[in-house]
């Protein structure tokens, strides 16, 4: 599965250094599934910066396999967290955290790339289970609050503004 992975891998610029040396900056602490699923990974940058990859996985009906949610501990001068995962992650994205030795209470914060359910979803669960502050874009506040009179008539007026369309 490593051997497999790494030839997938491709290096389109100068970012990680020539096609020939590029994965000595990549560790694969577990590996996964053909999707990526359960995978665990580490990017060691040339600064010494380490990146953490931290899958949870996406559970859709149906045959799609669009493999996991990356999720990603960047352990800067303040450590801080990538995105959730899906709603019921939590727990899973926690024990990818511990595996990489990664503790909540290393991280400053959580950082929402985006309003993706994928991405998103876990967030509340994530937060009540480790008190961890969250940064966002400041439009994201309208994104999660309730708009029972702007919403549509049918379910969806009890969820946030931005699940009207999932």
């Amino acid at each position: 599965m490593v051997s497999s992975f790494r030839q997938r891998i491709h290096c389109s610029s100068g970012f990680l250094g020539t096609e020939s040396n590029y994965l000595q900056y990549i560790e694969i602490i577990e590996n996964g599934d053909r999707s990526g699923n359960g995978m665990l990974v580490r990017f060691r940058l040339p600064s010494g910066l380490d990146i953490f990859g931290l899958p949870t996985q996406n559970f859709y009906s149906g045959n799609w396999d669009l493999g996991p949610t990356w999720n990603y501990a960047v352990m800067a001068d303040t450590p801080f967290l990538v995105d959730t995962g899906r709603c019921g992650q939590g727990r899973n994205l926690l024990k990818a955290m511990d595996t990489a030795g990664v503790k909540p209470s290393d991280l400053g914060f959580v950082l929402i790339s985006h309003g993706h359910e994928d991405h998103d979803g876990g967030l509340a669960e994530l937060v009540a289970m480790t008190s961890l502050k969250v940064r966002a874009h400041c439009i994201y506040d309208l994104l999660i609050r309730q708009y029972p009179d702007l919403a549509p008539a049918d379910f969806k007026r009890h969820f946030p503004a931005k699940c009207w369309h999932c």
